[in-house]
């Protein structure tokens, strides 16, 4: 049995470019592949923008329409009146306890009587009399005193 030596094994192709041509064209392509991809991206970005800003004029319109109507206004009062019921009970003043609080009303600016009905807030502890805070209260939901909110937050 004769054996016959094969042909030669032809050069392993690899895939390194063969000249400055091809990599030049490589170059290219990964270039323009890098700034299609940017310029996509950049749309989207733009389609979002765009997007949020027609939808926070719809509600700046909204919220124009409803106050024209008087719905926010009817809603406030009836939030007030709500939170003006969640007040603690009133209290009486009593002379001998006056250590506890002031003894004159920021409003007013008169005495605390003894046993003359009185309200105190419920964050910062201040008193007024009930005839005093509660149209203070119809028109603005903090202390005179100091500007606490009377509606916590939590």
């Amino acid at each position: 049995m004769v054996f016959q030596a094969s042909p030669p094994v032809a050069a392993h192709h690899t895939n390194h470019p063969r000249n400055v041509f091809d990599v030049l064209m490589n170059i290219a392509y990964y270039i323009s592949s890098a700034i299609i991809f940017l310029l996509i991206v950049g749309g989207i970005v733009f389609f979002i923008h765009c997007f949020v800003l027609c939808i926070q004029l719809a509600l700046r319109k909204l919220v124009v329409f409803l106050q024209r109507v008087g719905i926010l206004q009817a809603l406030e009062e009836r939030n007030k009146k709500m939170v003006l019921k969640t007040l603690p009970p009133l209290v009486k003043f009593r002379a001998h306890e006056s250590v506890l609080y002031c003894s004159t009303c920021a409003i007013c600016l008169e005495d605390f009587k003894d046993r003359e009905f009185c309200q105190i807030l419920p964050l910062c502890n201040h008193m007024f009399h009930s005839n005093c805070i509660r149209p203070w209260l119809i028109n603005n939901l903090k202390c005179p005193n100091c500007r606490t909110s009377i509606v916590s937050l939590a």
